[in-house]
């Protein structure tokens, strides 16, 4: 007969039953058959929830766990009310109960008594215990989780694991808060049922005797005898259920979770861990079973210890035998995995793409990138991987690029063992050696006298500066020196080498992801640029608009004006020049200084430059000694104007030089921005400062 249909049908039905079940017990009289089928059905289900518990690898195999322990207090609760009511009333309460009460008291009241004032006993010491294991566990799992939230983000930034394995870690470790939290509070049902039980064992006696010898006219042996075999019976078989139950949370809070390789909870089997870790060898069964059969020869009862002895002895030899077995298996896999591999070619894997963007430091630095180091400053939990993640947001506001996660990885060869390279696409670009507890102290012009210190120059300017305490702060900062922890000078490398090197993390499939999400905005310009059918070209584009540190935030406005200088040419820089020219605005909002003006350098006898244009690149073609003054004056100007606290920018009047110009500066790595005289706003004051 297939039940299922039935199941699935009335199965909410059925729930909703048994979870108002306990409210009837509380009003309706039960009669004996039911009351043995509800005892019958609570000893299986506290079997079945014990043997689970026992068995389970993990919490998580058993969510439920906490509703079950409240659950199965608040029936057995009702059910000893509604066995009371039937034990006071001078009815027939089951013949469960009356065999339970004949098989402890065995007409031995005081004898039974005392086994039920055990029994009690041993119940209160478990709730107890599970109670308080309940409070422990919750209390450190909370106090845990930050640290353990901390660590799934340092593996998410370093690339150890993804997006969706974090969050999945994230989500089973607020499951795992939650269930040891509802788990203690549930304890507390555990410890009131005791005490609930003591109480209608009180109420069963002392009642039970005034009615069976005021209402039943019974003698007091007689009224005490029966009441006592009823009360005890009803006890025993409530105790053993509740203890069942109990011992089930208790199994279920002192389980150690472990992970394996990947992350994933460890079996954590209670029977099979604890015949792994309590014989671990054969050797303790032998040293066991030998004690024993030696107590038996000294004139304890031999056959009681012998027996057992010998089967221990037993015991460990089969685990010695099994072992070995193993072991002779393990061996021939092995040789048989080598023979194979020497029969058979193993296929090469090739690496087929490179990490855009890595951090490798030596051991001694590994301290400065944990989730919960500390700088000078007092930052407490401020780690290099809070300053990336800002870093890469910053530059996502800023300059509208999605810059790729920044791995960060130790590496013991590197010397000295303070020392640590920036690698973009797996080439070194820039390193540095940082002095392990103590702080970078560089001079600015409001210094007003020397400080003591190792004399340096700074990573990443190359400009001179000293290596100080950190009880040196204060003073440092008092004589006017810019103070710097050791994550933020790599911190600030980091930025500077990333902002230099931002084009070439624009790949061919991110400028196609662009156009598609601009396409969803603006679908007209997605059909325009699938027309063209030249990603290419506008990767090109946007390159040599970051490597100027252009923004491309209004991509919009870049992809339409490019469509619109791409029907008219196809020269790189004439099309840049043209997008340029449309994205002015942008470009020059970043030249402003503070006082609202833009402060030029412009070029002395420009006809006289010669630009060669070779694959539409235009080019200076002026001798090397001619860009060198040209570099050195510009560098006398700039000094000039920074003494004044303004930041100029070149300006050149032919358009086609601007990019020839730039091009130089890059070359001798100049940071100087240089604009055309056609992207300069009309709203936006300007003044020539100097010409070169």
């Amino acid at each position: 007969m297939n039940l299922k249909p039935f199941y699935e049908e009335f199965k909410t039905t059925l729930l909703i039953f048994g979870v108002i079940a306990w409210a009837i017990f509380l009003i309706i009289p039960m009669p004996g058959i039911i009351i043995d089928l509800c005892i019958s059905a609570s000893l299986a289900f506290s079997m079945i929830v014990l043997l689970t518990s026992s068995t389970i690898d993990s919490w998580d195999k058993l969510r439920t766990f906490p509703m079950i322990l409240l659950m199965s207090t608040i029936f057995r609760i009702a059910f000893n009310i509604a066995t009371t009511r039937k034990i006071i009333s001078g009815g027939n309460p089951g013949s469960v109960i009356e065999s339970a009460g004949h098989l402890i008291v065995q007409d031995e009241i005081i004898i039974g008594l005392v086994m039920f004032i055990i029994l009690l006993i041993v119940q209160f010491i478990v709730a107890n215990g599970a109670s308080r294991f309940g409070e422990v566990s919750a209390r450190f799992m909370l106090d845990a989780l930050p640290g353990k939230q901390m660590s799934i983000d340092n593996e998410l930034n370093q690339g150890a694991i993804d997006d969706q394995t974090a969050k999945k870690q994230k989500r089973r470790l607020q499951m795992q808060v939650d269930f040891y939290g509802s788990l203690d509070g549930a304890g507390k049902y555990i410890k009131g049922d005791v005490f609930a039980s003591i109480a209608m064992i009180v109420v069963n006696l002392i009642v039970g005797l005034i009615v069976g010898m005021v209402e039943l006219d019974l003698p007091f042996a007689e009224a005490a005898n029966r009441f006592t075999l009823l009360t005890v019976g009803d006890g025993v078989v409530n105790l053993i259920s509740a203890l069942m139950i109990t011992v089930s949370g208790a199994i279920v809070m002192a389980k150690v979770e472990e992970d394996n390789e990947n992350g994933e909870a460890k079996s954590n089997n209670v029977i099979q861990r604890i015949l792994q870790e309590l014989i671990p060898n054969s050797r303790n069964l032998y040293i066991a079973g030998s004690v024993l059969i030696v107590l038996g020869i000294t004139g304890l009862p031999f056959f009681q210890l012998a027996v057992p002895g010998a089967l221990l002895i037993f015991a460990g030899y089969m685990l010695q035998r099994n072992k070995k077995a193993e072991e002779e298996n393990k061996a021939n896999e092995e040789l048989r995995k080598r023979k194979t591999e020497q029969t058979t070619s193993k296929e090469v894997k090739v690496k087929r793409s490179v990490e855009p963007v890595v951090l490798e430091v030596g051991y001694k630095l590994a301290p400065y990138f944990m989730a919960d180091s500390t700088d000078v400053f007092g930052n407490k939990k401020e780690s290099i991987h809070d300053k990336t993640d800002l870093m890469r947001q910053i530059f996502a506001n800023k300059l509208g690029i999605k810059i790729p996660a920044i791995k960060i990885r130790d590496n013991v060869s590197l010397h000295p063992s303070t020392k640590y390279v920036i690698k973009v696409k797996e080439s070194a670009v820039a390193s540095g050696v940082i002095k392990k507890d103590k702080i970078l102290a560089i001079p600015t012009p409001l210094v007003i006298s020397e400080i003591e210190g190792e004399k340096t120059k700074d990573p990443i300017f190359g400009q001179e500066a000293y290596w100080i305490d950190e009880n040196q702060l204060d003073e440092a900062a008092d004589k006017g020196y810019d103070v710097w922890s050791p994550i933020t000078i790599i911190a600030t490398h980091l930025h500077q080498i990333m902002e230099k090197n931002l084009y070439q993390f624009i790949s061919l499939q991110q400028v196609a992801d662009m156009v598609q999400e601009v396409g969803e905005e603006h679908p007209i310009l997605k059909d325009k640029m699938d027309k063209i059918d030249d990603l290419y070209l506008l990767q090109k584009v946007i390159v040599s608009l970051l490597k100027e540190k252009v923004s491309i935030k209004d991509l919009p406005t870049i992809i339409e004006s490019f469509i619109e200088a791409y029907n008219q040419t196809k020269d790189i820089d004439t099309i840049v020049s043209f997008v340029r020219q449309r994205i002015s605005r942008q470009i020059c909002e970043n030249y402003i200084n503070n006082d609202g003006k833009l402060y030029l350098i412009s070029l002395k006898d420009e006809e006289e430059l010669v630009v060669n244009s070779h694959n539409g690149v235009n080019v200076l073609s002026m001798n090397y000694d001619w860009q060198v003054k040209f570099l050195e004056r510009l560098k006398k100007e700039k000094d000039n104007a920074r003494t004044l606290k303004i930041e100029p920018v070149i300006v050149t009047q032919r358009p086609e030089l601007r990019p020839a110009i730039s091009r130089m500066m890059e070359n001798f790595d100049t940071d100087t921005p240089v604009i055309s005289i056609y992207e300069l706003p009309s709203n936006v004051k300007n003044k020539v400062i100097a010409s070169i």
